[in-house]
């Protein structure tokens, strides 16, 4: 039996308190927050912890008011590392199709570290590993342990718009597996490697860094970005030098990460005035729902359907029944993808345009970069978009070394519900994924751009960003699309 300490042998009754309430002590003392009321509860007790610390910690839990009493659902979604990004982003919309089965109905979470709403999910903490070296002027921050150790305390002065509580969050994004002592030791050396070209000065020069997430709060960053479409505004962190330079920097923890993401009803739907943007977008939604309904699948059992065990293996099927629906984006046969294909293809130079320049927003008052763990690239510069259009190549994966050993040396097409395009800007060539991010049954697909790495060389450095075969280009002859 696990030691109880004296002190709450009596009081706090730890029982009287919610879930929510019980996670924000755990989470102060850096302990795990997943369980049932019980282990949470018993996770305290073994932690010692004072009564002194568990009522301020209780005292200073964020409320969330509109959900229901009865509910032991948080309206949050947990990030868990998968093995593939498909995967990755399958799991997250299984969860929020749960939520609306449920009919959990709640806004969210409101921290107590800022007056505007975010979720945990924006407490990334690769964004503090970048802000945190900013900083560190004498470069004594080498790898993840280093980081690890930092207190607010420390820095508190000099990093604006993150309080504590904050501060603690993103400490804990970096418990994920995904923050992997490697790769936050590839970002803290790329980053350092050419951060005086893009900041006046360097790291002696650095006065301050702003870390607030996307929705700003300091008045200073408001009013530099005031009449700025929030997609355009894109910085993560922003960088403030002794003479007052202002820089900003959108953060991407790898390569992978998306450069960005637009629903494609609603974009489609906002090139048009207000009846016919309608119109499109209410036809959209129903040719999606219709392919839904026609395989009997509704609101009420689309968990189940989508849940339903392979007879074989007693486990979820690998590619569950309602995505594989989606999956013949390419061979035109799904009257979902045909419309939107249709409908993206008449307008194809405002779709793209209106793509570009979110991805790289011009009339900005400072610089803006990216930075993806590997390389800087400008942002607020001008644009050419050079080619848009549907791109074959990207519905194959190549052929491993073990189908090669095999004897298997053909790509294998996609399962994946999907549509895809390529982008040329500026030189640079990008992958378009049109995917859905949330449940099929309630939301559209999105627009998400990549960079292709097969076909794009780092402009920083002059090298492959990635390992791999040099793209095929027109040398992959595959079943085009039916018109």
């Amino acid at each position: 039996m696990s030691k109880i300490s004296p002190e709450l042998s009596g009081s706090p009754d730890l029982k009287s308190y919610t879930n929510n309430q019980l996670q924000s002590v755990l989470r102060g003392s850096k302990k795990p927050v997943s369980g049932r009321k019980d282990v949470l509860i018993q996770r305290i007790k073994d932690s010692n912890l004072s009564k002194q610390t568990i009522y301020e910690s209780i005292a200073n839990t964020p409320q969330n008011t509109s959900v229901k009493k009865k509910s032991t659902k948080q309206n949050t979604t947990k990030k868990s590392k998968e093995p593939t990004l498909d995967a990755l982003v399958e799991g997250i919309a299984e969860e929020e199709t749960d939520q609306m089965l449920s009919e959990i109905k709640g806004s969210i979470e409101k921290e107590s570290c800022s007056p505007s709403t975010r979720r945990n999910t924006d407490y990334n903490f690769f964004e503090l590993v970048f802000a945190l070296c900013a900083l560190d002027k004498g470069q004594k921050l080498k790898d993840k342990d280093d980081i690890k150790k930092v207190k607010f305390e420390d820095v508190k002065e000099q990093l604006i718009g993150c309080n504590e509580v904050c501060f603690g969050r993103y400490m804990a994004d970096g418990d994920k597996t995904a923050a992997k002592p490697s790769l936050v030791e590839n970002h803290i050396n790329n980053m350092r490697k050419d951060f005086h070209l893009y900041v006046p000065g360097g790291f002696n020069a650095v006065k301050c860094i702003y870390l607030e997430g996307k929705t700003l709060t300091t008045e200073k960053l408001k009013k530099l970005n005031k009449g700025l479409d929030t997609k355009k505004a894109k910085a993560d962190v922003y960088v403030e030098t002794n003479d007052g330079t202002i820089v900003g920097f959108s953060l991407k923890q790898d390569q992978n990460c998306t450069m960005t993401n637009y629903s494609t009803e609603s974009m489609l739907g906002d090139l048009f005035d207000e009846k016919i943007g309608k119109a499109i977008k209410e036809e959209l939604k129903q040719a999606r729902l219709k392919i839904l309904s026609d395989n009997n699948i509704t609101k009420t059992n689309y968990k189940q359907v989508r849940d339903e065990l392979d007879p074989a293996t007693g486990k979820k099927f690998i590619h569950n029944k309602i995505n594989a629906l989606f999956y013949d984006s390419l061979e035109g046969q799904n009257t979902y993808w045909n419309a939107l294909k249709h409908y993206i293809d008449e307008n194809s130079q405002r779709i793209s345009r209106e793509i570009v320049d979110n991805m790289f927003p011009v009339g900005l008052k400072y610089n803006l970069y990216q930075f993806d763990g590997f390389e800087y690239m400008k942002l607020n510069v001008p644009t050419n978009i050079e080619d848009f259009k549907d791109h074959v190549r990207f519905y194959y994966d190549s052929a491993t070394q073990a189908d090669k050993k095999k004897g298997n040396t053909e790509d294998k097409r996609k399962h994946a519900a999907k549509m895809f395009y390529k982008i040329v800007v500026n030189g640079m060539h990008f992958r378009i994924e049109i995917r859905f991010k949330n449940p099929i049954i309630s939301s559209a697909p999105q627009f998400q751009v990549h960079k292709d790495h097969q076909r794009t060389l780092s402009l920083e450095s002059g090298k492959k960003i990635s390992a791999g075969k040099e793209s095929k280009g027109g040398k992959i002859t595959r079943k085009v699309r039916r018109r």
